[in-house]
């Protein structure tokens, strides 16, 4: 698959997410994913559409798989909502406290 391709894909999956298609979003994230399993991106995009589908626990394993991302406010963010849809608030309020604090810091 070219590079622009993806760039394509991952659009879609975004297009999805925002007209509330979380399933559609889902299957063209994942099968992205498939493809390119080290891309940090597509992960922290999966991250966010399992969130959107409310499959907390699917949303946090990719946001630690995105962990490479350059910005670790977003994974922060990420992680502490599917730890807060999982009832796991302590650990919530630690991720969302890091990423207030990297968002003060710009």
């Amino acid at each position: 698959m070219r590079d622009e391709h993806k760039a394509i894909l991952r659009v879609l999956g975004h297009f999805f997410l925002e007209h509330d298609q979380a399933g559609k979003a889902l299957v063209v994230l994942q099968a992205l994913r498939a493809v390119y399993p080290a891309d940090a991106g597509i992960a922290r995009s999966l991250s966010y559409a399992y969130l959107q589908a409310g499959r907390y626990q699917d949303a946090l394993d990719a946001a630690r798989q995105a962990d490479a991302e350059p910005d670790r406010g977003s994974i922060d963010l990420l992680q502490g909502k599917a730890l807060w849809g999982l009832g796991r608030t302590d650990e919530a309020r630690a991720c969302l406290a890091r990423y207030l604090a990297s968002r003060s810091l710009e």
